[in-house]
Order: structure tokens, then C-alpha cells, then sequence
């Protein structure tokens, strides 16, 4: 299995495990291929990380894994109360990882946008919101 995988599915772990103001389960996925059908409920999509390696001194190391987190629906854009119900649960979820540590991977930042897509809300009705994490590895030879 992959490092990216590794780390994938230890955020997924964590989130399924944690509480949140509304319910979902997350899933790993290298793609999320959003359908009528799975918009109607709540989709939390942990995307495999893209990684960048950079080279220390003396055999040492780093690898930086970006996550992508999708939480997406089906919602009026007019309804606020509704839009804002999904803004909360990415906040909480963004709010969840700060600070944290994954065996040797450590939390080094996030950048959450909401909506991602405003056409999407606007024209097709999604709500769709990117979590972005950035994990940092330290390694030796």
C-alpha cells in the first residue's frame, strides 16, 4: 500500500470515529465522481494525497502529503440555513485535524474553501466544500 493510502485512510479512520453536528461516512477514493443519486445525502470524500519529496542532509528526508477532503450534497442555494448546516460540518472538519499527528506524519496546515464551486451551487444546486491538509514526514536511510 502506498504512503499516500497510509495517511488516507488514517484521516478516514479518524473522521468516521469523531463526532460531528451532522452524520456521514467518509470514504477514500482517487476520484470522486459525484451522481444524482449519491448528492442526496452528505458525501465526505478523502482524496489520496499528492506527495512532494524533498531531499535533507546525510540520508534524511521529507515528504509532504497533501489530502483533499470533499464534503458535498444536493441544496437550494436559497435555503442559507441548509447551506450553512454544510459549511459547519467542513469547518468541524477542518478544526478536527489541527494539530494532529499520524505515526510520523505531522499536521502542518489547512486551507478550507466554501463553496468550492459557486457555479456548482448556483447552476447544478451542489454544495461542494475542499478541505485541504498538509502532513509533513520526516525520514532517514
Amino acid at each position: 500500500m502506498s504512503r499516500g493510502s497510509v495517511l488516507g485512510d488514517a484521516i478516514v479512520t479518524a473522521v468516521n470515529d469523531a463526532t460531528f453536528t451532522l452524520k456521514f461516512v467518509a470514504e477514500r477514493k482517487y476520484i470522486e465522481l459525484f451522481t444524482e443519486k449519491s448528492l442526496k445525502k452528505l458525501n465526505v470524500t478523502v482524496l489520496t494525497p499528492t506527495v512532494t519529496q524533498e531531499t535533507g542532509s546525510r540520508g534524511t528526508g521529507k515528504d509532504t502529503q497533501f489530502i483533499t477532503i470533499l464534503v458535498s450534497k444536493n441544496v437550494n442555494p436559497n435555503d442559507v440555513t441548509k447551506v450553512d448546516e454544510l459549511a459547519t460540518v467542513a469547518e468541524e472538519i477542518a478544526d478536527f485535524f489541527r494539530l494532529t499527528m499520524y505515526g510520523s506524519a505531522v499536521w502542518m496546515g489547512s486551507t478550507i474553501t466554501i463553496p468550492y464551486d459557486t457555479e456548482d451551487l448556483k447552476d447544478r444546486r451542489v454544495f461542494v466544500s475542499a478541505i485541504h491538509l498538509q502532513y509533513s514526514i520526516s525520514w532517514r536511510k
